[in-house]
């Protein structure tokens, strides 16, 4: 054998050598990596190998409509919008109409209306009992209910003999879910799936104004196998104070359709309709219309 064959042949044993090597160390790294992380001694996990959460699918809200949540394009909003003296001012009332067969006909929540107006760039609402008195809310003696963006229900109400006040109260739980928006987001991933099915618009009214569009989910139950039909739509203020209105307490006013969605949708998540079948019963409400409004509330009155 020539030198010059030894020499290759020598070199090439000594590439194989070292790959065998190279790759017992990986797989003693491997192995050691999979010890760690069932004992749960491993310091990190990378990103790149963390199983990535589906990005929710929802339609895009017609552009053409975006001034609505601009504060600057309300003149008439600008001269009448001061929270800071308790005078409010909404240009918006959004009415859902429902049917819900598993309340007694009758009974209050079992068929009507729901107005709540909206203030478009803050997302405050405002529900008003004072015209047919138990139909918007539960309580007679409450006139009105303010939900503030942050959290904050200001109940006015009427006495026995006239007098009038306020209940100011922010549950725990608005806080809370804002703080673990990730339990929410696992949640909408576990219980909710998008249906191949057409969106939907939803709001339209006889002025032609503003409408939603909605996109088709199924809703699976935490505590059996129903599931019901919801329609969804991603807007720039948070749907909590809508969702979280019915958990104050019942002596402060409660609304005939439970919004009942802070612990499975992100706080942008807005539900425009819903429906579904149990027992042999049927539950459906949707966004019937969005309709242009001046309506002033004073504060101060209570």
């Amino acid at each position: 054998m020539s030198t010059y064959h030894y020499i290759l042949l020598l070199a090439t044993l000594l590439v194989g050598l070292t790959a065998c090597q190279n790759a017992k160390n990986t797989i003693v790294t491997k192995t050691e990596q999979t010890s760690m992380e069932k004992d749960g001694s491993t310091a990190s996990t990378s990103p790149s190998s963390m199983p990535a959460k589906p990005t929710p699918r929802l339609a895009e809200q017609p552009s053409e409509f975006a001034w609505r949540w601009d504060a600057d394009e309300d003149e008439y909003r600008k001269k009448n919008w001061m929270p800071e003296k308790g005078k409010y001012y909404f240009s918006e009332v959004w009415s859902w109409s429902y049917q819900n067969d598993l309340v007694e006909a009758g009974e209050f929540g079992h068929k009507g209306q729901l107005d709540v107006y909206v203030d478009t760039p803050t997302g405050t609402i405002l529900v008003a009992n004072t015209e047919n008195k138990g139909t918007m809310l539960d309580s007679e003696q409450i006139d009105y209910v303010l939900a503030l963006p942050d959290g904050t229900y200001i109940s006015c109400y009427k006495g026995p003999h006239g007098e009038k006040g306020k209940l100011i109260k922010k549950p725990n739980k608005f806080q809370e879910l804002q703080k673990d928006s990730e339990f929410v987001v696992d949640n909408f991933n576990n219980y909710f799936r998008p249906l191949r099915e057409k969106e939907n618009f939803f709001g339209a009214n006889k002025y032609n104004n503003p409408t939603l569009v909605g996109t088709p989910y199924s809703m699976r139950f935490a505590k059996s196998n129903d599931e019901s039909k919801v329609y969804l739509a991603r807007l720039p203020i948070s749907a909590l104070p809508l969702y979280l209105f019915n958990e104050r307490g019942s002596s402060e006013g409660n609304l005939p359709i439970n919004f009942n969605y802070a612990n499975s949708l992100p706080e942008n998540y807005w539900v425009l309709a819903e429906s579904y079948t149990q027992n042999g019963k049927t539950y459906r409400m949707y966004l019937e219309s969005m309709s242009p409004t001046q309506f002033f509330f004073d504060l101060n009155e209570y």
